[in-house]
């Protein structure tokens, strides 16, 4: 029988850089152009499988899609107890969305000080549109945030791109910490 878990993650970033786009992405497969705010928290689940040494996890991932706001320090550390990860997304084309993330983190260590994190520069799909060169942006997120090392992926929703490896990176990195 293979192990299994349920774990608490927590979506947590600046409004309108795509959480919740992401989450329908990864549980859904589905996109939708249309912006629709999130208030409070909405909670969604999808269960993936990561590979162990001896045999393979079960793990439900328990997705908490935190309302953003332009002030980091507006998100309810009640939503963020008990998470075992964080999602941390910002928006490529606005920098201080990403440069706003280091403060999310800070704000969930406080209440998670163990719990695991990822990093999502998002929307990677309308960056050029907008003159935005994603390696700049990634040039400087990665000196802002040094302690990150492979803990990011540029993602986009809409393409479907680095969504499921976003997810399934962090689950196995959940797992991998209570197995050990």
């Amino acid at each position: 029988m293979a192990l299994q878990m349920k774990c608490k993650v927590v979506l947590i970033g600046d409004y309108a850089v795509g959480k919740t786009s992401l989450i329908q992405r990864f549980v859904f497969d589905v996109f939708r152009d249309t912006y629709l705010t999130t208030i409070g928290v909405k909670v969604t689940k999808k269960d993936v499988t990561v590979a162990l040494a001896k045999e393979n996890a079960e793990v439900s991932l328990l997705l908490w899609d935190i309302a953003g706001d332009d002030g980091f320090s507006k998100v309810s550390p009640e939503y963020m107890r008990g998470a075992a990860g964080g999602i941390m997304v910002g928006d490529v084309t606005r920098p201080e969305t990403v440069r706003n993330m280091q403060h999310h983190v800070a704000a969930m260590r406080a209440v998670c000080p163990e719990a695991e994190f990822v990093f999502a520069l998002n929307k990677s799909d309308i960056a050029d549109s907008n003159s935005i060169r994603i390696d700049d942006v990634v040039a400087q997120f990665t000196g802002a945030m040094s302690s990150v090392h492979e803990n990011w992926f540029v993602t986009s929703a809409k393409e479907n791109s680095n969504v499921d490896a976003l997810f399934t990176y962090l689950a196995s990195k959940i797992i991998h910490k209570v197995n050990l």
